[in-house]
């Protein structure tokens, strides 16, 4: 649990990362059944609320610039957390816009705007579509996006 509160300075190469850790720590909780307290689930969601780009996507930290695999760390995280005000903290039109912007006329998708074009994109950005359809009613959406 204490890897979700502050981390030690031998932590700093990881600050792009933060998002997955949260999702790692979160995750592991989850299975083993052990429960999270609301307080440290409010921190959660507020902190991966501020990773969340005003263009859509998650980046790693605050600020930071939006990327698929951090989208799909940020998202999975609150989806792990659940509840109303997790889910809710998403902004799934501009999560949208950004799986759009990523989405490749070959079929493939970009990690990053004006990044690389990999497997990891596409896994992804299809897991995150299928998680939406799932968890946040985004079906037709999702279908579209992959068919086109």
């Amino acid at each position: 649990m204490r890897g979700l509160g502050i981390l030690p300075a031998s932590f700093s190469s990881l600050d792009a990362n933060r998002p997955w850790m949260c999702y790692w720590i979160l995750h592991s909780l989850a299975l083993l059944g052990a429960p999270v307290e609301d307080g440290l689930k409010n921190i959660i969601i507020d902190f991966l609320r501020r990773c969340q780009d005003k263009n859509g996507g998650f980046g790693g930290g605050p600020g930071q610039m939006p990327h698929l695999a951090t989208t799909y760390a940020a998202v999975s995280a609150l989806i792990t957390l659940g509840g109303r005000r997790a889910l809710s903290s998403i902004n799934r039109r501009k999560l949208y816009t950004f799986l759009q912007r990523m989405k490749q006329p070959s079929g493939g998708f970009r990690m990053h705007d004006a990044g690389e074009i990999d497997i990891r994109a596409c896994y992804t950005a299809i897991s995150q579509l299928a998680l939406y359809t799932v968890h946040l009613g985004f079906q037709q959406l999702a279908l579209y996006t992959v068919h086109t």
